[in-house]
């Protein structure tokens, strides 16, 4: 880290760049939305799928000039950053949209499943609180072993030659059989 402290700075604000896009959407929905809301809406959707698609890839492109920095390989950030964002645009977007989805999914559900249960707990609706926290607990256990997931799948994507199965397989497996260390980075990165 002291070594390449500005270095990573500079991958870091790669990484910040793929975010513009949703800085994109929310500006055009905050200041168009007044003045023409189908516009408005046609540009925040254009923002939203455009940050869909480069989130991927930019992760992958981050990983593999983190991955060099790692194994001490000379490598120049932007020739890297976007030879890594071509060749391995498929593989790492459709990993970043499960990624996405997952988030999203958790997002709704740590707001929703409270506000269940505590709509049933008031007697406002009628059911089983428990069924709700089942389904809250494990929709987070997804989440965490998917997240858990992605600590391997994008560095096999930008360093082995696998179909997407394999690299689901064996990021599984990775995520399993050292779950103690993965807790551990788990607990450092919130």
């Amino acid at each position: 880290v002291g070594r390449k402290f500005w270095k990573l700075i500079e991958v870091n604000m790669l990484l910040m760049a793929s975010v513009l896009p949703l800085f994109g959407a929310i500006a055009s929905v905050y200041f168009l939305i007044n003045v023409t809301t189908m516009l408005s809406l046609v540009i925040a959707a254009v923002c939203v799928l455009l940050f869909i698609m480069i989130f991927g890839p930019t992760i992958a492109g981050c990983t593999k000039i983190f991955r060099n920095y790692t194994l001490e390989k000379p490598l120049f950030i932007m020739d890297t950053f976007t030879k890594t964002f071509r060749t391995c645009f498929k593989q790492s977007c459709i990993m970043g949209i499960i990624d996405l989805v997952v988030a999203a999914s958790v997002a709704s559900g740590l707001y929703v499943y409270p506000q269940i249960i505590g709509m049933i707990n008031q007697g406002e609706i009628q059911g089983s609180s428990t069924m709700y926290y089942v389904m809250f607990i494990a929709g987070l256990s997804i989440a965490i072993a998917v997240l858990l997931m992605s600590f391997y799948a994008y560095l096999m994507i930008v360093s082995t030659d696998l179909s997407m199965k394999n690299i689901f397989k064996n990021s599984l497996a990775l995520s399993c059989i050292a779950l103690k260390k993965n807790l551990i980075t788990l607990l450092i990165v919130v």
